[in-house]
């Protein structure tokens, strides 16, 4: 739970006097008689609040004002004010773009001070919805460094150890199965031993998890696989993606792989404090599927929101079975095949079995499946046979 500070403008106090709870309209920590309070629509909500600070080490019974609040809202990360209120100034500064765009004076960080930046990540200020601390649980592989481990728990979320078959990190939601985030983390020299060695092992990953795209695809599910390279140390040199390549074809050849062909993710992070903050980062992307923080241009918002994304995704309609409700990509998918139309694609999805049950449905089972009878079921068994040679 995030906070954001307010001032009135013709208050000359030079600090906050209310906090906002991020995206809940009218519920607020404000002061009065000398003590804070919670303002919120029930007791059960100003009950949740006030957890969810006291799991935060914070409780507001102690203090006396808002401004000692504040300081330690903003120590706890949970104070999303960039700039604090300030008395207005007679002097104007003029910014245009030419400023901004002006990088001629800007100094490039060395890997010394990235090194720095890296470690100095707070992983506790990744700004999770509600929602998503309830509902999303992260599993991270019992092979993979304790530190990892260690640094993603900060983050508030579910986690737990366990042995994975895909991946070395994966992200579900407790309310939707069907959908996960797959993550391999790998050294810059694990993967050029993967890369360049005689069992091309990230070759055969890439394929396994490229197969798994497609089988979460086909029942209507999706998964997304997101390889992320840590530099690391060897032979006293510092390993990035790309120095740790023979050649930069090497490194050109294996991302068009992975990449284009296998439609996954490659990301580079600097180290496993960095790469902790991107799986955490990440994860409210692929849960919430919007920025925390909207990106503006003026007034405008740039950003699509997550119900505007879904607008554009095309709408599936709904055909209720004995086992519940399937959408029509199975249908779409069925009407593919040559001599299956539209009416019979709805009676075999119908049966809520997933399309590669259906094709290896045999000619009795197809008669007898409503809308199908005796005369179908020869055509279409035949025309799956013939597919599947």
């Amino acid at each position: 739970m995030l906070f954001r500070g307010w001032k009135p403008k013709a208050n000359k106090r030079n600090s906050f006097v209310r906090f906002y709870v991020v995206n809940k309209e009218g519920e607020f920590i404000g002061e009065g008689n000398k003590k804070l309070f919670i303002n919120a629509s029930t007791e059960a909500r100003k009950t949740e609040i006030y957890n969810s600070l006291l799991g935060n080490g914070i409780d507001i019974n102690i203090y006396d004002n808002t401004q000692e609040l504040e300081g330690k809202l903003e120590s706890r990360g949970l104070l999303i004010n960039l700039v604090k209120p300030k008395f207005k100034s007679n002097i104007k500064k003029e910014i245009t773009d030419t400023n901004l765009d002006n990088q001629e004076n800007y100094t490039y960080k060395n890997d010394e001070q990235i090194e720095l930046e890296a470690n100095n990540l707070c992983i506790e200020k990744t700004p999770f919805r509600n929602e998503t601390r309830l509902n999303t649980f992260i599993q991270v592989d019992d092979r993979e460094p304790i530190a990892l481990f260690e640094t993603l728990q900060k983050n508030g979320l579910s986690i737990s150890k366990t042995r994975l078959i895909d991946g070395s990190v994966v992200i579900k939601s407790k309310q939707d199965n069907n959908k996960k985030l797959v993550i391999v983390r790998m050294t810059a020299s694990e993967l050029r031993a993967a890369i360049m060695g005689k069992e091309k092992r990230a070759y055969l990953k890439a394929e396994k998890y490229y197969k798994s795209i497609q089988e979460y695809q086909n029942e209507g599910g999706l998964m997304q696989v997101v390889w992320l390279i840590e530099s690391d140390m060897k032979n006293g040199n510092k390993q990035n993606l790309l120095n740790s390549m023979e050649t930069l074809e090497d490194f050109s050849s294996w991302y068009n792989y992975i990449s284009v062909i296998c439609n996954q993710q490659l990301i580079e992070t600097f180290n496993i404090t960095h790469t902790a903050f991107l799986i955490s980062t990440l994860t409210q992307g692929f849960t919430e599927q919007e920025l925390y923080f909207p990106i503006k241009v003026g007034k405008r918002r740039i950003d699509r929101t997550a119900k505007e994304r879904k607008k554009l995704k095309k709408k599936i309609k709904v055909i209720n079975t004995p086992n519940g409700s399937i959408g029509d990509d199975l249908v779409s998918l069925l009407s593919l095949i040559p001599g299956i139309n539209s009416n019979i694609a709805i009676a075999l999805a119908k049966t809520g079995k997933t399309f590669s049950q259906i094709t290896n449905l045999s000619q009795e089972e197809l008669q007898y499946i409503p809308g199908i009878g005796p005369k179908n079921s020869i055509v279409i068994f035949c025309t799956f046979n013939q597919s599947a040679k």
